[in-house]
């Protein structure tokens, strides 16, 4: 079976009911694992009939609620209707304490899911928190199996602890931007990467506004910018998600992206799959 990448949400905090929250699937041979957990994964997950119940890893960018929001759906939602192997979510500082407040948030749920009439299965709400700040970063791996090699560099998104990863499968490399502003640190983990997925803002539409807010310009990448960084890194793919649209549109961001760089461009939407050879 070919490897797959498949944009479960593709959106912002900007709500938009053909684009859901952050989250992406890589699925190899035997495996699944999900990036960031934006609003509606659960249901896009569903929709695209990936098998959901053999997920048992989770990285997350950053705690941005856009980002996170979708985690509890997963976590508790997948819990009661399928899936009964433990997690493992890795994530910047902070994951730990978030996953300690969902579980205490929720344990009277799962007690009474697992000691009353549901006999629901215990493992399944087992979850087990990694920082990623506190692992080996790029060049070298925090995360390894037999399919996939994981590492993770700092990205640029204010005062947010945010990363990027570079996942290395058996024969490709895929590198996900994460939130950020364009940094070194990402051009550097991405060289030569098979496919490049990467946030993005349309730039002529933002300068466009009756009240521009500084937020993007130092805490995103625009597409003229994006354009510049895939001239550098030459991924074989470029795909961009988490589109700020600026009243443009994804052929508007592909325009910017064309002034630099002349390879192979996707506009990701909710449920696009990238099958990789």
């Amino acid at each position: 079976m070919s490897e797959k990448i498949v944009f479960l949400g593709t959106g912002t905090p900007i709500l938009n009911l053909e684009r859901e929250g952050p989250a992406i699937a890589i699925q190899t041979e035997n495996n699944i694992y999900l990036f960031d957990a934006g609003r509606g994964v659960v249901r896009r997950l569903v929709q695209s009939k990936l098998p959901w119940k053999e997920i048992t890893n989770i990285f997350l960018t950053h705690l941005h609620s856009d980002h996170t929001v979708g985690l509890t759906d997963f976590i508790y939602t997948t819990g009661v209707v399928g899936r009964f192997n433990p997690l493992k979510i890795y994530g910047p500082s902070g994951t730990i304490d978030m996953i300690s407040h969902l579980k205490q948030a929720f344990s009277e749920d799962v007690r009474i899911r697992v000691e009353g009439l549901e006999r629901g299965k215990e493992r399944a709400y087992q979850i087990t928190p990694h920082e990623v700040s506190q692992e080996k970063q790029w060049p070298e791996y925090f995360y390894k199996d037999s399919e996939i090699s994981v590492s993770a560099f700092p990205v640029l998104h204010g005062d947010w602890e945010c990363f990027g990863y570079r996942i290395e499968t058996k024969d490709n490399v895929i590198v996900l931007s994460g939130d950020t502003a364009p940094t070194s640190s990402l051009i550097e983990a991405s060289r030569g990467c098979d496919v490049l997925i990467h946030e993005v803002y349309y730039a002529l539409g933002f300068s466009k506004l009756e009240n521009p807010w500084n937020y993007f310009p130092t805490h995103h990448t625009s597409g003229i910018e994006l354009g510049e960084i895939a001239a550098e890194v030459q991924p074989r793919i470029l795909a961009f998600n988490h589109q700020l649209f600026c009243d443009g549109s994804k052929e508007d961001i592909t325009k910017e992206i064309r002034q630099n760089f002349t390879g192979k461009v996707i506009s990701a939407q909710d449920l696009d799959v990238i099958e990789l050879e």
